[in-house]
C-alpha cells in the first residue's frame, strides 16, 4: 500500500504529459491595432506576442484599410492617433 500511492501518482503524471504531448496546442488569435504616427517615431516592436501594430501613414489610409472593401467589418481591433504636436 505504501509503494502503490506513489507509483499511482507517476503514473498519473506521465498520463498527463503523453496526453499534453499528443493534443496539439490551441491557436493564439492575433489582435490588430491600426495606428497613424504623424511624429514618424514610433517604428520598432510592432509585434509584441499575439499584438500586432499596422503603421499608416494618414487617417484616411488607416480608414481605407481598416475596412474590408464594400463591408464595415474592421480588420484590427484597434485604432490609435499619435499626433504631431
Amino acid at each position: 500500500m505504501t509503494l502503490i500511492m506513489p507509483v499511482l501518482g507517476l503514473l498519473a503524471i506521465g498520463v498527463v504529459q503523453l496526453v499534453s504531448a499528443i493534443i496539439e496546442p490551441p491557436e493564439v488569435e492575433t489582435t490588430t491595432i491600426g495606428y497613424v504616427d504623424e511624429i514618424g517615431g514610433f517604428n520598432q516592436y510592432t509585434t509584441q506576442g499575439p499584438i500586432e501594430l499596422v503603421r499608416y501613414d494618414t487617417q484616411d489610409d488607416a480608414v481605407y484599410h481598416g475596412k474590408t472593401a464594400g463591408n464595415a467589418a474592421w480588420h484590427f481591433s484597434c485604432y490609435q492617433e499619435i499626433p504631431h504636436e
